[in-house]
């Protein structure tokens, strides 16, 4: 499963995950979700981790999942 996401969150434009990973640092919950949304049509699956770990404050697990998979 870990591997299926990284594929996932490499096809993710690096502006978006950037914007991820400065929410995420802010914990700026709103943001994060407003982001999600904007993915969730063609990435349904790692919008759903990533909100996942939203509904619970899980910060560090949004930072690693967007920086774990720089190009």
């Amino acid at each position: 499963a870990e591997l299926f996401f990284d594929e996932q969150m490499n096809r993710l434009p690096a502006k978006w995950r950037e914007e991820v990973q400065q929410a995420a640092m802010t914990t700026d919950f709103g943001q994060i979700s407003r982001l999600v949304e904007e993915i969730r049509p063609q990435h349904a699956e790692v919008a759903a981790l990533i909100e996942k770990y939203l509904e619970s404050f899980d910060y560090t697990a949004i930072l690693n999942l967007v920086q774990s998979n720089r190009p």
